[in-house]
């Protein structure tokens, strides 16, 4: 038999993970965080304070 964690600290990241892809992929939002360089060099910083952002809350929440 099986022993797996059920805890919420193991099940509420991928779950939110599933949540947040499936919004992405339904609204097509994909372009709004890829990392773009030319885009970058246009003006669009908060790209890169965004991306930033995003890895330092997945280091925090490990």
């Amino acid at each position: 038999m099986l022993n797996l964690p059920i805890q919420p600290r193991y099940i509420l990241p991928p779950i939110i993970l599933l949540l947040f892809s499936t919004i992405f992929a339904a609204f097509d939002l994909n372009n709004l965080l890829e990392f773009n360089r030319s885009l970058i060099d246009e003006g669009e910083l908060w790209r890169i304070f965004l991306a930033n952002l995003f890895m330092l809350i997945g280091l925090i929440w490990d």
